[in-house]
């Protein structure tokens, strides 16, 4: 994931631009106002801070708006199902990934209902979500994100399996905004 993303930072404004509103084309009137790099070769490690915005992001249901808190890192396909599965696996490269996001929420309204925090551990790697309210109109989502490299007997392949599809679910949890008023 570190070489897929440090190539961004090579290209120019516009191609910068191009390729965060391909990787997030499901996100509506994305707007990107400012792109910081820091490409640390020695540690492997790639840090992207973006300020984005995008207007209409929540979708209205009734007198209620839903959203998602993690609008820019979610894991999008599970591995394919084997039945039954008959060689081991291997994951070549492990990954870390930590997002921070703040979420601003308009003065007129309020969060009714939240997603639960969540913390996986295994020996796949382990997943951790939390969303914290302020209370002044400000949530911070916080997901890390590890992936342990290895090898894995064929009888592992379904807990992995499911390890990711739980990420999936968690990864696309929505949170409840109602009017103040």
């Amino acid at each position: 994931r570190f070489y897929y993303h440090q190539g961004v930072q090579r290209s120019d404004l516009k191609e910068q631009k191009l390729h965060y509103k391909e990787l997030w084309g499901y996100i509506n009137g994305l707007n990107i106002d400012k792109m910081e790099f820091n490409n640390d070769q020695d540690s492997i490690v790639f840090t992207e801070n973006l300020n984005v915005n995008a207007e209409k992001y929540a979708s209205k249901t009734g007198d209620r708006l839903l959203m998602q808190p993690n609008a820019f890192n979610r894991l999008g396909s599970a591995p394919p199902r084997y039945q039954p599965r008959k060689i081991p696996f291997e994951i070549e490269r492990g990954f870390i990934d930590l997002d921070i996001f703040e979420i601003i929420i308009p003065d007129t309204m309020e969060v009714e209902a939240s997603m639960n925090n969540v913390s996986i551990k295994n020996k796949f790697g382990e997943y951790i979500v939390t969303i914290t309210d302020h209370g002044d109109s400000k949530l911070t989502y916080h997901r890390k994100f590890i992936l342990n490299k290895g090898s894995y007997e064929k009888e592992d392949y379904a807990a992995f399996r499911d390890f990711w599809l739980e990420i999936i679910k968690v990864d696309n949890s929505k949170i409840v905004l109602k009017s103040k008023s």
